[in-house]
């Protein structure tokens, strides 16, 4: 009887166990993720100092989900917002910083990255350069 008692206990203790081990997996990575947007899309930009479109805004919102900058020189790069049509001749708000980069350095979004936006809908996402000759964006994002 004593036996069958422990047993039970055993069997109890290693299914707590078991439940305390499941609960403490990490969460998923944001750059693939973002709450329930699956981030599966993405557009690059390699060029020279100026504006340019990187985002085609379109009916639907878009949620920034990472990002990888990169520059030939020392220089700056900056996302911001554009209206449809003008190809982000004349950019119209900032969505992030003006991200200082070094000659040959690359500067990646962190692995915890939460997003940024969403950015409206009919709203171009543009890139704004300052690095003689290039730079260089990798962006990760989704619709909604």
């Amino acid at each position: 009887m004593m036996s069958r008692i422990k047993t039970f206990l055993y069997g109890l203790a290693l299914i707590a166990l078991a439940a305390v081990v499941t609960s403490q997996q990490p969460p998923p990575a944001k750059a693939q993720q973002t709450g329930s947007v699956y981030c599966s899309q993405s557009a690059f930009f390699d060029g020279a100092a100026g504006n340019a479109k990187l985002v085609d805004g379109g009916t639907s919102s878009i949620v920034i989900c990472g990002y990888d900058v990169s520059a030939s020189a020392a220089g700056t790069i900056q996302l911001k917002t554009g209206t449809p049509g003008n190809n982000c001749a004349a950019p119209t708000g900032n969505i992030t910083p003006n991200w200082n980069l070094v000659a040959g350095v690359a500067n990646f979004g962190a692995g915890n990255f939460v997003g940024i936006g969403p950015v409206p809908r009919n709203t171009d996402i543009c890139v704004t350069t300052a690095t003689a000759p290039t730079s260089q964006i990798h962006l990760y994002y989704a619709r909604q």
